[in-house]
């Protein structure tokens, strides 16, 4: 039996919900799948961790054929979005399975955004500090709900694990502007906020790309890395645990790209730290 999973079946698995599809092919014993990941490198060896722990090692082989394919340079920590396939007729994938081995990477690319510590949050009129982000344009949203052969998927904002923030971000691009685009999550270090609390400020940077003839969502299939991206909370200043609430402020416009338009506005998101299983 051939399985196959799609982009759009990775984001139903991470939003907590199983999905198996099979295809015409009982003699094919080749499987495909994709999966997001955690980018792990230890003593030479890369491999790629899901958001159970399941392992994914692929062939050496295939993962410098990413490099050289796709420019994929995996970091340590990093998180990522791959398709791989394997036999079924030398290994099985079951309930009770921790890894899979010998994969042959098909798909492979980063998904990592920058995360910014910042001293101190600038009042009105005030210059910001030097690492500090600027927003040049509102985005559309972080939840929604996205139309499929498989139904309606609703997303949102969510915790891959105990310290990577998975933001699936709608915005206004255009076909020249898949690299265009740069998200930080801003921390103000001085804000005062109530206790096991972060707040932190998505700044959206669209660079020459001021069209609104698409979104992000139109792309999300064919340029994964245009929508989805993922936020190391470790690098902030500062202890998270599974207490630790995370508030995310936005400035959202379904409209236009102008964010002194009186169409723009502010909304937060909130998020719980997923405890370390």
């Amino acid at each position: 039996m051939k399985q196959v999973k799609i982009l759009m079946l990775a984001l139903v698995v991470l939003m907590g919900v199983g999905f198996t599809s099979c295809m015409n092919g009982e003699n094919d014993t080749t499987v495909r799948e994709d999966a997001f990941v955690k980018v792990v490198s230890y003593m030479g060896s890369t491999w790629f961790e899901d958001t159970n722990g399941f392992r994914y090692y692929p062939t050496d082989a295939s993962l410098a054929a990413m490099k050289t394919q796709m420019g994929f340079e995996p970091v340590n920590g990093g998180m990522a979005y791959v398709i791989y396939q394997y036999d079924s007729a030398t290994q099985t994938k079951t309930a009770t399975s921790t890894s899979l081995k010998d994969l042959q990477l098909l798909y492979a690319t980063k998904l990592d955004a920058t995360v910014e510590s910042v001293q101190h949050k600038p009042e009105e009129g005030e210059e910001p500090l030097s690492n500090d982000s600027i927003a040049k344009a509102p985005i559309r949203g972080l939840e929604g709900t996205i139309s499929t052969s498989y139904g309606n998927i609703t997303y949102k904002p969510i915790m891959f694990d105990e310290s990577t923030l998975l933001l699936q971000i709608d915005y206004f691009m255009g076909p020249e502007g898949l690299l265009s685009h740069y998200f930080t999550l801003v921390h103000y270090r001085d804000e005062s906020v109530d206790e096991n609390t972060i707040k932190l400020y998505l700044r959206h940077n669209n660079g020459k790309d001021t069209s609104t003839s698409y979104t992000s969502v139109n792309y999300l299939n064919q340029y994964p890395f245009v929508f989805y991206k993922a936020f190391n909370l470790r690098k902030l200043d500062g202890s998270i645990n599974e207490n630790t609430k995370i508030i995310i402020e936005v400035q959202e416009n379904n409209t236009n790209i102008d964010l002194e338009s009186e169409q723009t506005k502010t909304k937060t998101y909130t998020v719980q730290i997923k405890a370390k299983e």
